[in-house]
């Protein structure tokens, strides 16, 4: 490798670093090989689909084979240790959150992840990718995350650490009436209660997920969809939720939206006696378990093309050829873990503001020509 030829503070392409050190470009794991030969001599910084070079080793490096490091069991370790830095922070031995702050909470994800999920259109615009690809990621991921949480509560559980409950979680109205130092009700001059409207979070009640779920079922049948990954794939979820939550609203049920949430429980002196035993690194724990995610991300990137480029076309459900396709594509692999680098790894630039911005419609249609009409702010179900 002709690493002279780059230069430290100057970020490349992939296929501009093989040109200038001199090799043959590839796809999935030979490329995977090669950038992890290219680490034992430069030390980079992946942006997006751009390679920082930071320094350049004046000795090589050794290869690191993370297999022989046993990877899940470290992953299932950090998450583990991160999670009794977690509970012992918070006092209360009782926690009600969404999927996503979760996700959020174990360095899964970064925050662009959650925020992103609701302006697919203008993600797609920030990151020049079609919103297919963007659909697709959080499709995959979207189960990996959940399947990967699951796994590790699951863990801490059998380790007497704490309880954990899949709920559903309701954002409901509360009055909050204000009272005088005699503990008596507020009254303003048009005799009315002095109160404030608040809104409380917390697990839904056996009659409240009863008519959640019957409206759901109406409005799944008036929309002519079966199942939540369908309304999904058709970019119809976010219209689906806000005719559900109109329903409640409608009915007077109190109740602003609704969505999945985790309820932990747990014993305040189990917990102390744990982190005692620990010298925690909170940073370094949650660098571990991002890291790990995104090297499960990309692995399973990898697989999906490497299938897709072994399969034949056949005439039958045009969403599955089309899906096949794409997963081709040579620059499928690029295409998503850009999206990786961008909505997972913890070192990624804040979209916020971005996010926020108006839609460039002119460079949005440049990029998705084949999508279909655009819809915006398509809640993911993820």
């Amino acid at each position: 490798m002709q690493v002279n030829n780059l230069i430290v503070g100057q970020s490349y392409k992939y296929k501009e670093i093989c040109e200038l050190i001199g090799i043959e470009p590839k796809t999935g794991n030979t490329k995977n090989s090669q950038l992890k030969e290219l680490a034992t001599v430069v030390n980079y910084e992946k942006n997006g689909v751009r390679f920082l070079i930071k320094e350049i080793y004046r000795e090589k490096k050794e290869k690191m084979d993370k297999r022989k490091e046993g990877n899940n069991t470290v992953f299932t370790d950090d998450f583990r240790n991160l999670m009794i830095y977690m509970l012992h922070k918070n006092r209360t031995e009782s926690m009600l959150m969404s999927k996503g702050a979760m996700y959020k909470a174990m360095n899964l994800v970064n925050e662009n992840y959650l925020i992103a999920r609701s302006n697919i259109p203008k993600l797609s615009e920030i990151v020049e990718l079609p919103q297919e690809a963007i659909y697709e990621f959080y499709d995959y991921n979207g189960s990996k995350l959940r399947d990967t949480l699951e796994r590790n509560l699951k863990h801490c559980r059998s380790r007497s650490l704490l309880f954990y409950e899949s709920v559903v979680a309701v954002a409901v109205y509360d009055t909050i009436v204000a009272y005088n130092d005699l503990n008596k009700p507020i009254v303003d001059y048009k005799g009315e209660l002095v109160h404030n409207i608040d809104v409380v979070y917390r697990e839904a009640t056996h009659e409240e997920k009863q008519i959640i779920l019957k409206f759901e079922n109406e409005v799944k049948e008036e929309m002519g969809l079966k199942d939540n990954q369908e309304i999904f794939l058709k970019k119809k979820w976010k219209y689906f939720k806000q005719e559900v939550e109109n329903k409640l609203k409608q009915a007077n049920t109190n109740i602003k939206f609704y969505y999945e949430a985790y309820k932990l429980t747990w014993n305040n002196d189990k917990i102390d006696s744990e982190y005692k035993l620990l010298n925690l690194n909170s940073s370094d724990l949650k660098t571990n378990l991002n890291n790990n995610m995104i090297e499960s991300i990309n692995k399973s990137t990898i697989k999906r093309h490497d299938k897709a480029k072994r399969q034949f076309l056949i005439e039958g459900n045009q969403y599955k050829i089309d899906k096949i396709l794409r997963q081709k594509a040579e620059n499928y692999i690029n295409n998503q873990e850009c999206l990786t680098n961008v909505l997972i790894s913890e070192k990624a630039e804040s979209l916020k503001d971005k996010l926020q911005e108006p839609l460039n419609y002119v460079k949005y249609s440049q990029i998705n020509e084949d999508s279909e009409q655009l819809e915006f702010n398509s809640d993911i179900p993820f």
